[in-house]
């Protein structure tokens, strides 16, 4: 996985354990790798989006889209 995001392992291992984000970059590539359709691809960046957002308000916006596609499946 983390070749295919062009990324060192360690790396991954991080942001698994939540020390680190993904970058947009590395996400899409991520989403490739996994195989997600667009959707899962979509919901994929909502949660990267939400978690590197820096404002509180960013946060809500990106949570309220979330709720929204969890609310449509």
């Amino acid at each position: 996985m983390a070749e295919s995001m062009g990324c060192q392992g360690a790396y991954v291992s991080q942001v698994f354990k939540g020390q680190s984000d993904l970058s947009f970059e590395q996400a899409e590539k991520a989403n490739q790798f996994l195989g997600h359709n667009k959707e899962e691809s979509h919901f994929f960046i909502l949660l990267l989006s939400k978690e590197r957002a820096g404002t509180e308000a960013l946060k809500a916006y990106y949570q309220t889209q979330i709720e929204e596609v969890l609310q449509k499946r």
